[in-house]
């Protein structure tokens, strides 16, 4: 194959392979990831962490993830209990309005 004719097919090629839509992955807490937290971190932009019925004594912190945190049942089962130790959610490092937090009851933070 001519050199100019395999740099236009590499081309294309490459820009086919960028153009593919690349699928977020769902993160489930506690089955992939024992806590919101470590779902949270083993997360990517654009992951959904997607959290099981149950109160949850943990401080979370989003750490300028563009993600969504949701609850899988809803406020009245599942709860982010922050045990007075701290704010319970802290958004703080960038965050922007890609970066989702709903379906929780959020309860007994001591942030300022």
């Amino acid at each position: 194959m001519k050199p100019i004719l395999q740099a236009i097919l590499i081309a294309i090629l490459g820009s086919t392979l960028f153009a593919l839509p690349i699928h977020a992955a769902t993160i489930h807490v506690p089955a992939d990831q024992p806590t919101i937290q470590k779902g949270i971190l083993h997360s990517v932009s654009g992951d959904v962490v997607l959290v099981a019925p149950g109160t949850y004594f943990e401080n979370i912190y989003f750490s300028a993830k563009l993600i969504t945190l949701q609850s899988e049942a809803g406020v009245e089962v599942t709860v982010i209990d922050g045990n007075q130790t701290g704010s319970t959610v802290t958004f703080d490092s960038g965050e922007l309005e890609n970066t989702v937090l709903q379906g929780f009851t959020i309860r007994n933070g001591s942030g300022t």
